[in-house]
């Protein structure tokens, strides 16, 4: 049986100072656990908001957090790390898992803490909190933040895999002649490489841009052929056949293969790189 179960449960059974002190540590346990609790979700919301002054009142001079293999004692490091962006879903933190264990003046809590993105993406860490009594208030003294993919299914990865072969499939046959709409397709770092030369995203919407001022009709069918997705990373490989009027007026029909390496950027998929084969023109 756990040592503090049967503390727990053998408490009644104790007499005189013994009894007493062995539930007093049982009480105290239990009242720690609801303050620390309390603590913790009061930290999830300062977070969200980059509260300065709950930071102030809550951690240790000397606190420490490690995160992402790197550790740094500034104030908003955890912010920083479970946030990722200014496009959360504010209303979606969750404390999953909690457990606490306390010893004298100290008190470690684990727990998981899943979030979501405004546009819909799932996020999760395990989060290991040490919290120190110091001049009889708690402080967080030590973090440890593993961020984890919730890709733990094979049902999750489908619905990943169809989710960004639409996100692909609508960035090329969607509305073709917005070029808004296609900047938003593009990562702020993407590339794609064409005769020997490395293109950005400025130059790709100005190539765009200048190819609907010369065609009429465009139209344009997508076929993803495969998709893999990993964490924040996806790969799409499809075909996309087009047919247009070009200048002359004459009807042009084609088709390419095609790659494109998704990343999310603020909770959203983003192409971060695309690959064309030279189009087989009919």
């Amino acid at each position: 049986m756990n040592y503090n179960v049967y503390r727990f449960v053998s408490c009644p059974l104790l007499i005189g100072v013994f009894l007493t002190a062995g539930c007093s540590v049982e009480s105290d346990s239990a009242g720690t656990d609801k303050e620390i609790r309390k603590k913790t979700e009061e930290m999830v919301t300062a977070s969200q908001s980059y509260d300065q002054a709950w930071y102030k009142n809550n951690r240790a001079a000397d606190y420490i957090i490690t995160a992402q293999e790197s550790a740094a004692g500034s104030a908003d490091e955890f912010a920083a790390y479970t946030s990722g962006s200014n496009e959360l879903d504010s209303t979606s933190f969750r404390i999953n898992d909690w457990r606490t264990v306390k010893e004298g003046d100290t008190t470690v809590a684990f727990y998981k803490l899943r979030w979501k993105f405004a546009g819909g993406a799932n996020a999760e860490a395990h989060v290991t909190d040490v919290w120190t009594q110091r001049n009889g208030q708690w402080k967080l003294l030590a973090q440890h933040v593993s961020r984890i993919s919730l890709a733990h299914s094979s049902a999750y990865r489908e619905k990943e895999k169809k989710e960004v072969i639409e996100f692909v499939k609508n960035c090329s046959v969607g509305d073709t002649l917005n070029i808004e709409a296609l900047a938003a397709c593009l990562h702020d770092d993407y590339s794609r490489w064409e005769n020997g030369a490395l293109k950005g995203k400025v130059a790709e919407l100005e190539e765009i841009a200048g190819y609907l001022k010369k065609v009429k009709d465009s139209n344009q069918t997508f076929e993803a052929r495969s998709a893999v997705v990993h964490a924040d990373t996806a790969v799409v490989n499809y075909t996309i056949s087009y047919a247009y009027t070009n200048e002359a007026g004459v009807m042009v029909r084609g088709s390419a293969d095609a790659t494109d390496v998704c990343m999310r950027q603020n909770g959203l998929w983003r192409i971060i790189s695309s690959h064309f084969e030279d189009p087989t023109i009919e």
